[in-house]
């Protein structure tokens, strides 16, 4: 049988052995304490993971780790402290800096697909109206850059509220004006679109010019075409001008035409205009002469029966000739031509001095 004090050799033994391991433990805690480095606490946590200190150790290891990250405030420093600490008493505060250091890095970027991409990623509500009023301010920039019509409406579909839809709404009026030109189609689109704006006001003027061009341009139908602009455009400055165009060209067409009814109607039509008088004075000299011509016509032709075979310019051309007898052959042809022209010229030539 042991006697009692024989087990009190081996408890004693045990008993110095726990001190002396403890104590151990807290001269390397003392020790790590005073490095407060990351290599130190590790080495600690590696020898007694399970000690009295441990638990002491990972908070001052932790904090130690995130006053590092706060120095670098970067990226890499708070992903770090995360993966050592993914539930640290700083996680929280680490997540929202790391979005913010990933916002700071797209807004510098400016690239839309970034910012898309971290959106989905930040957990912050902060931050994701944040990283949302930079998409916005991205893909403005990008629309504006490429300011195409395809690029801005895309914007305005998904922005129409958006900071910078203003912008965009200016933008792609004056672009659908540029691509409208002249054609007449894009130009009435551009009033039905935008009304009340400088483009539509700007596609307005532009749609008057087009049809008072029209109108100069309608040759025979010129009468009709001012009347249809006349009643699109009553107000229009152009009106007056188009006006006056259009019956100095009919009267220069009824001129060359030496056509005295016409003339004629065209003076009881424009009364007012400046070129009136003139017209009616021509218009009465040219009845006095076809009525002239009436009466002269039956006693040339009888002196001729046959019809003439030259033109007017040719026959002109022979009755103011040196040859009398010749020049009285060729009044006679020209009394045979039914036309103004020749009227004309057989009345000049009678009443002249070449054949008295």
């Amino acid at each position: 049988m042991w006697s009692s004090g024989s087990f009190r050799v081996p408890a004693l033994c045990g008993l110095a052995l726990m001190l002396a391991v403890a104590g151990c433990e807290e001269r390397r805690f003392t020790a790590a304490l005073g490095r407060d480095s990351a290599d130190a606490y590790h080495g600690f946590l590696a020898r007694y993971p399970a000690g009295p200190r441990a638990r002491e150790v990972r908070a001052r290891l932790e904090a130690l780790q995130w006053r590092e990250a706060r120095a670098i405030d970067s990226v890499y420093g708070y992903r770090r402290y995360l993966a050592d600490h993914p539930d640290g008493r700083f996680t929280r505060e680490a997540r929202r800096r790391l979005g913010e250091q990933r916002l700071a890095r797209a807004r510098a970027a400016g690239d839309a697909a970034a910012v898309r991409r971290l959106i989905d990623t930040l957990g912050d509500p902060a931050l994701v109206a944040q990283a949302r009023a930079l998409l916005v301010k991205a893909e403005l920039r990008a629309a504006l850059a490429r300011g195409d019509a395809a690029a801005l409406g895309a914007f305005l579909d998904e922005f129409p509220d958006g900071e910078g839809a203003a912008e965009a709404q200016a933008r792609l009026r004056s672009v659908d004006l540029r691509d409208a030109g002249d054609d007449l189609g894009a130009l009435e689109r551009i009033l039905a679109r935008y009304p009340g704006t400088v483009e539509a006001a700007a596609a307005a003027t532009r749609i008057e010019q087009l049809e008072a061009e029209r109108v100069r341009a309608a040759g025979d139908d010129a009468a009709a075409a001012l009347a249809r602009f006349r009643a699109r455009f009553p107000q229009s400055a152009r009106g007056a001008a188009l006006e006056d165009e259009v019956a100095r060209a009919q009267l220069a067409c009824i001129d060359a035409h030496l056509d005295g009814a016409a003339l004629a109607a065209w003076v009881a039509q424009h009364e007012a205009h400046p070129a009136a008088g003139p017209a009616r004075a021509r218009a009465t000299s040219l009845r006095a002469r076809t009525a002239l011509a009436a009466r002269v016509r039956p006693l040339l032709a009888a002196a001729l029966p046959y019809r003439p075979t030259a033109t007017l310019d040719e026959l002109r051309a022979r009755a103011l000739g040196a040859e009398l007898e010749t020049a009285r052959v060729a009044v006679a042809e020209i009394a045979t031509v039914a036309s103004p022209e020749a009227a004309a010229l057989l009345v000049d030539l009678a009443t002249g001095p070449q054949l008295i």
